[in-house]
């Protein structure tokens, strides 16, 4: 579990440098679709392997979120 949690953080330190860059409107709403998506295709995963790596995905922008905001 710490695993997948340390890979949340790498993804969302990444997706929040773009912060200054693309300012934080548009990096807040490609938060918000992506962790939609991710919790849409999460829900139709064929098996737990793919659950679980679409779990970090979700992870990943739902702290991206809290860093945005």
């Amino acid at each position: 579990m710490a695993r997948i949690e340390l890979y949340q953080s790498l993804i969302s330190f990444f997706l929040s440098s773009f912060l200054l860059r693309f300012g934080r409107k548009k990096i807040v709403f490609l938060s918000l679709t992506g962790q939609v998506l991710s919790m849409l295709i999460q829900s139709f995963s064929p098996s737990w392997l793919v659950f679980c790596l679409i779990y970090v995905l979700v992870g990943a922008f739902q702290i991206s979120l809290y860093i945005t905001t």
